[in-house]
C-alpha cells in the first residue's frame, strides 16, 4: 500500500495510518479487515512492476474507462479438490440480498429468534449502539436470516451491509473454511460484510462504530456525479489499462494468474475516499 511514509505491506498497515487514495488525498485508515477466503485468487502484475499482487476475485480496481476485454471476463470458478466450493444459489441475481441467496427458510427463521435471546456480550454491546436507527438513521436487524442457509449477526437492508462478530469458535481450520464460503456467497449476492473480533467490540467500540459508519455514509465511491469505472479482478485480462496512482496515470496489465486458496485475506477501511493504492493499481475497499 502507498502510505504517507512510503510503501507498506497490507499486513503492516494499522488504524490511524495515512494512505493515498484515488483523488490524490491522504486519508486515515479506520480499520484493517481480515476475513477467511476459500476459492479462487487472482494474481495481477503490471508492466511497470515485477511483483504479483494477489487479491480476491471481487476486489475492484480503477480503470480509465470500461474495457471490452474486462466485460468478457475470465469466466468459470476453480474449486479446491480437498474442500470444494459450492455454487451460488440458483436465484442469485434477483431482487435484494435475501432473494439473491435463494429466499427464506422457516426453520432458519425460528433458529434466528432463539439466537436473539442468547446473544454474546459483544453482540449485546454493539446492538445497544446501533439499534433504533441510532447510526445515521439506518435500521439494523439482529440475527437476521439471509436466504435459506445463513444468519448474519446484524443486517442493514437499506445499506446492504451485514456485520459479523467472531469469537474463538471461528479460529479452527474447518470454521475458517465455512466462514470463507459464507462470506463469499453473501458478498456475491450484493451484500457487503464487515467482520470484527469480539475483543475489538469489547475493547474499542468507538473504532468499530467508525468503520460501520463509513460504509453507511459512503456506500459508493464516485467522481462528482459520475460513477467511477471500478472493475472486479475476476474480469481483468492482460492488456487492460489500470489507474496506478493518485495522479490518475495508467499502466497496462502484464499478466493475470489464477490460484486457489483457503487463507485469511486483508482489506482496509479508508476514510471518505474508500480507496487505496496498491502495486497492482488503485483498489476500492
Amino acid at each position: 500500500m502507498k502510505t504517507e511514509v512510503g510503501w507498506k505491506s497490507i499486513e503492516c498497515i494499522q488504524r490511524g495510518d495515512l494512505v493515498w487514495t484515488h483523488t490524490g488525498r491522504l486519508r486515515r485508515v479506520l480499520g484493517v479487515q481480515t476475513r477467511p477466503h476459500v476459492g479462487r485468487m487472482i494474481g495481477l502484475r503490471l508492466r511497470c512492476n515485477g511483483e504479483v499482487v494477489w487479491c480476491t476475485p471481487e476486489q475492484r480496481f480503477l480503470i480509465p474507462s470500461p474495457s471490452p476485454q474486462a466485460e468478457r471476463g475470465l469466466g468459470g470458478e476453480v474449486a479446491t479438490s480437498r474442500l470444494p466450493t459450492p455454487h451460488p444459489a440458483p436465484q442469485a441475481g434477483r431482487g435484494d440480498g435475501f432473494r439473491r441467496l435463494g429466499g427464506g427458510n422457516a426453520e432458519l427463521m425460528r433458529f434466528a429468534r432463539d439466537l436473539r435471546r442468547d446473544g454474546t456480550s459483544a453482540e449485546k454491546i454493539l446492538w445497544a449502539r446501533i439499534r433504533g436507527r441510532q447510526l445515521h438513521g439506518v435500521k439494523f436487524r439482529r440475527q437476521h436470516p439471509l436466504g435459506p442457509n445463513y444468519i448474519v449477526d446484524f443486517y442493514a437492508p437499506e445499506a446492504l451491509l451485514a456485520i459479523e462478530l467472531d469469537g474463538s469458535v471461528h479460529d479452527s481450520e474447518r470454521s475458517r473454511w465455512a466462514d470463507g464460503i459464507r462470506h463469499r456467497q453473501i458478498q456475491g449476492a450484493g451484500v457487503r460484510v464487515l467482520r470484527f473480533r469480539n475483543e475489538r467490540v469489547l475493547e474499542d467500540l468507538e473504532a468499530v462504530l467508525d468503520e460501520i459508519r463509513e460504509y453507511i455514509t459512503f456506500p459508493q465511491a464516485r467522481f462528482g456525479e459520475a460513477e467511477i469505472p471500478w472493475c472486479e479482478a475476476k474480469n481483468l485480462l492482460p492488456g487492460v489499462q489500470m489507474v496506478i496512482n493518485e495522479a490518475g496515470e495508467d499502466e497496462g496489465l502484464e499478466s493475470v494468474e489464477l490460484s486457489t486458496a483457503n487463507e485469511m485475506v486483508y482489506d482496509l477501511t479508508v476514510e471518505e475516499d474508500r480507496s487505496f493504492i496498491t502495486e497492482a493499481g488503485v483498489a476500492l475497499n
